[in-house]
């Protein structure tokens, strides 16, 4: 988990946000909220599935993904009629921006860093 933000104690973000959404779907009636590892899931076509890898070319986690798996997962979920939404700077042919937001910002992990990136939500193109 090398390449979560953290705070000056060391409390990781994704902790806190996934605290802070499950209190928050517990106002949600029929809702469940999982946070698991998406080789290991078997999502239906009612489930929605916020994906959130690694960005490419940033810090990353300890243990790194296969990008090429991932994407090709991503792709049979959606095919199958699952909504799937993945956050990422750019996507494979095929998917298309279901959200943009954030700002600009460089990419690399040093100052004089060149390619740019605006954080995307990503959805297979003619999929839900």
């Amino acid at each position: 988990w090398g390449g979560y933000a953290r705070n000056a104690r060391g409390d990781s973000f994704a902790g806190f946000a996934s605290r802070s959404i499950a209190r928050k779907a517990k106002a949600l009636v029929g809702v469940t909220i999982c946070c698991e590892d998406y080789r290991e899931r078997e999502p239906t076509p009612e489930d929605c599935a916020y994906l959130d890898p690694p960005y490419r070319d940033s810090v990353g986690y300890l243990d790194a993904i296969d990008r090429a798996e991932f994407w090709r997962i991503a792709r049979a979920w959606a095919i199958a009629g699952t909504a799937v939404r993945v956050s990422e700077y750019e996507a494979p042919d095929g998917w298309e921006i279901a959200l943009q937001f954030g700002k600009i910002q460089k990419l690399g992990v040093s100052l004089s860093a060149k390619k740019v990136g605006v954080d995307c939500l990503w959805k297979l193109r003619g999929a839900r």
